[in-house]
């Protein structure tokens, strides 16, 4: 389970889990008081970290050579409409791994 807990501070939530803890809000820019990820930030968060981890899980099952998987993720955002482009750098000596077999 997670929990968002919100006072009277403008935007500040305190978001935690059973056993981590963290703060999310808006910029001061939008009103909040900057002192942690902005909802949009924290999806693109996941988005990063849910992509870097599988990458991580299949490279380590597959035994190859991958020394480290970076994980950047922009939103765009017009009217309605919100498009996260992700983009990934592996690093490693991958020429040396077996074929790729699907």
């Amino acid at each position: 389970m997670v929990k968002a807990l919100i006072h009277k501070a403008h935007y500040a939530t305190q978001i935690s889990s059973a056993t981590n803890t963290l703060i999310a809000d808006e910029p001061t820019s939008h009103g909040g008081t900057g002192k942690g990820f902005a909802p949009m930030e924290l999806l693109a968060s996941s988005l990063a970290a849910c992509t870097s981890i599988t990458l991580r899980m299949y490279a380590d099952r597959k035994e190859w050579d991958l020394e480290s998987i970076e994980v950047m993720v922009d939103i765009e955002r017009n009217n309605d409409i919100s498009t996260f482009k992700r983009t990934i750098d592996l690093k490693g000596n991958l020429l040396k791994n077996k074929p790729i077999n699907y």
